[in-house]
């Protein structure tokens, strides 16, 4: 719709402890609450039609995950990582934009062995084995704005739309 701002998000919700010291009564008490921090992909779009029937969009992509916990004081806090991609562009009907750039490498260790023998100092090495993951993602987003000017249009352009789905759907067996 023009001039509407649409948006999709594609998130967890990840529990983070937050304590609360209060000092000013005789004895002073800790209170902790949990508050929930979206993590995931999140797409924001602003079109508007200008008068030679080019699409202006205002983009926001980001994306953002659960870092590894941090310690500080002898206290462990989560810690998140976010990537962010603003971007104003101009299209024409049918146009297809394509975004990407947001890139990330998860690395993951893993040690395996025989339990109680591999946690022998200096010699569980002997009964243990280690072995490190990489995992290289890049987020690549394709945007096509269209123009819908009549009910014919709308029609043709939900036709269209159920058509690609339902290749997806075949391609995909596991829907």
């Amino acid at each position: 719709s023009d001039n509407k701002p649409a948006s999709i998000s594609v998130a967890d919700e990840i529990p983070v402890a937050s304590s609360t010291l209060t000092t000013n009564t005789e004895s002073p008490v800790t209170s902790t609450s949990i508050e929930f921090k979206k993590v995931g992909v999140k797409l924001d779009i602003f079109p508007k039609i200008n008068s030679d029937n080019f699409v202006n969009m205002k983009i926001r992509q980001e994306i953002s995950s659960k870092g590894s916990d941090v310690t500080s004081g002898g206290i462990t806090t989560a810690s998140f990582n976010t990537r962010e991609v603003k971007t104003e562009v101009v299209l024409k009907d049918n146009q297809v934009l394509v975004m990407g750039g947001l890139m990330r490498t998860d690395t993951s260790q893993t040690v395996e062995g025989i339990p109680g023998l591999m946690d022998i100092p200096y010699l569980g090495k002997l009964f243990s084995s280690e072995s490190t993951t990489s995992q290289k993602t890049e987020l690549m987003i394709f945007i096509t704005p269209h123009i819908i000017s009549t009910v014919e249009d709308s029609k043709v352009a939900t036709e269209e739309i159920r058509k690609r789905l339902s290749s997806i759907k075949s391609i995909n067996p596991r829907s």
